[in-house]
């Protein structure tokens, strides 16, 4: 049986849920990543909503924002 790779005592892993109608979710997100900083985030979405970002991307595109 092959070894899983040790992972350093310094590896986080944040998980954060969001509820999509909620007025002040995209300053608390904001907030989170500023914070945390994340190397890698992943994202869960259904096959409709990837069908829809696909459709609708650029016009959505305006109301991102992006952590630098």
């Amino acid at each position: 049986m092959e070894q899983l790779p040790i992972i350093g005592s310094d590896t986080r892993l944040f998980v954060l849920g969001v509820i999509h109608r909620d007025e002040s979710g995209h300053e608390l997100l904001h907030e989170w990543m500023k914070r945390i900083k994340p190397d890698v985030i992943t994202l869960e979405f259904s096959n409709y909503r990837l069908m829809f970002r696909k459709e609708r991307g650029a016009e959505l595109d305006e109301n991102y924002f992006f952590v630098t």
